[in-house]
């Protein structure tokens, strides 16, 4: 037995019109022995939405019938990899297999309840070019009603954003090793802390901050174990004070060099202990932060 279909009139295939690569592939295609027969003889409700699928700029595909049979655009062509031409009328399910069935259940659900969804940022692992690819999608399905007011079929669009989630997973870790390196130099700083502190508590040299009128704003412990001075006694006196009146031009001169950016590997001069004799100190010395160290 033969099937017999009506002679296309010059207009029953208008509806492909300007449908680029696909439009003209339907038209070409022989549909006689396929479950959804020639175009010419489709309801007008899958002419429509075909017609409106290819001359969308967006990824689309028509899943029709029971099967879900595909029917889709150029746009859709290069997420299919070498599944196309081929998959042009046939059951979604067979078309993307594992990919399919991860998806399945919300397109199913559309079918079921008449309500079109969305989802974003779905991870599908796809076969695809010959090798096993890890993809993300963002999809929407909406039903589609036939001429008996029932669901004939489900309208898929959608857009494959793998780069977009690539490039968001290197920021994301570019951020955390930026975090984790932030991290650690806070902890290097802390322990260098530590250490400076420890050095400037411990140490029997002595150290002090002045600025270049001798003014001294720190001193360490040392200053009492050597010179007898409480820090108390000292904070916000004038170093020059405690200078031997013949080492004073000297210190003097070196305090000026210094608030113009000299530093001194060695200088030597007296300081007066509490006692009211003096102690040789030999000094090194850096300026910054508008201070003597």
């Amino acid at each position: 037995m033969t099937s017999s279909f009506p002679e296309p009139g010059p207009d029953a295939l208008d509806f492909l019109r300007d449908g680029g690569v696909l439009g003209e592939l339907i038209r070409t295609k022989d549909w006689r022995e396929h479950p959804l027969g020639p175009p010419v003889v489709w309801p007008q409700s899958l002419r429509s939405m075909v017609s409106a699928c290819l001359n969308s700029p967006v990824l689309c595909c028509i899943l029709w019938g029971p099967e879900l049979r595909m029917l889709y655009n150029d746009a859709y062509i290069e997420s299919m990899g070498e599944r196309h031409p081929g998959a042009l009328g046939q059951p979604v399910a067979e078309v993307w297999g594992d990919a399919w069935s991860a998806v399945a259940a919300d397109f199913h659900r559309v079918t079921l309840t008449g309500r079109g969804m969305i989802r974003r940022k779905v991870p599908l692992l796809i076969e695809r070019h010959g090798r096993s690819e890890q993809s993300w999608w963002d999809f929407t399905a909406t039903p589609i009603r036939g001429e008996d007011g029932r669901i004939a079929g489900l309208l898929n669009q959608g857009s494959e954003i793998t780069q977009q989630v690539m490039a968001e997973q290197q920021r994301d870790a570019s951020a955390a090793e930026l975090r984790d390196l932030t991290e650690h130099l806070s902890l290097l700083v802390e322990e260098r802390t530590r250490d400076r502190n420890a050095l400037w508590e411990l140490s029997s040299d002595l150290m002090l901050r002045c600025g270049f009128d001798g003014r001294m704003v720190a001193i360490n412990p040392a200053w009492q174990r050597v010179l007898g001075w409480e820090e108390s006694e000292l904070l916000g006196s004038s170093l020059f004070d405690l200078i031997h009146p013949d080492d004073l031009p000297a210190t003097i001169a070196g305090a000026s060099a210094s608030a113009e950016g000299q530093s001194f590997p060695r200088f030597d001069n007296r300081y007066r202990h509490k006692d009211g004799t003096y102690r040789h100190i030999s000094w090194s010395t850096r300026t910054a932060h508008g201070l003597i160290n």
